[in-house]
């Protein structure tokens, strides 16, 4: 697909997390950072790029992608609940809460929803509400 003719920002952010799956996250990188050259507004590009920045450790670049696509997708649970997950990551519990509620609103039941809950109580102690 590489060497056809045409856009590649979708394919490099799939190559992208295809390599951080496979421990590759140099190549990671590269492949996010492709496909972001070619569409720096689009959503997958923009995904991507924050799953590598945060496996790589480097949240402050990971929350920036997220916030970018959250922005500009709102709609998007998969930019939502990473930027929520990397504020977590950051101790910004403060400001996952509210998030954290427009997302268990979007999507009740949602067992990735719950993760973020737990995760959020449990940063406050309150293993009740975690168990």
């Amino acid at each position: 697909g590489l060497a056809a003719p045409g856009p590649k920002a979708r394919l490099q952010a799939e190559r992208a997390l295809m390599l951080l799956r496979g421990g590759e996250r140099t190549g990671a990188a590269e492949a996010a950072a492709a496909a972001l050259a070619e569409a720096p507004e689009g959503l997958d590009p923009l995904l991507a790029a924050g799953r590598v920045a945060a496996a790589r450790g480097d949240l402050a670049a990971a929350l920036a992608h997220y916030e970018k696509a959250s922005a500009r997708f709102p709609e998007n649970r998969a930019a939502l609940s990473g930027r929520i997950a990397t504020l977590g990551d950051l101790g910004r519990t403060g400001e996952m809460e509210p998030l954290l509620r427009q997302l268990a609103g979007a999507a009740p039941g949602d067992p990735a929803v719950a993760y973020l809950q737990a995760r959020l109580a449990a940063s406050r102690g309150e293993w009740r509400q975690v168990r």
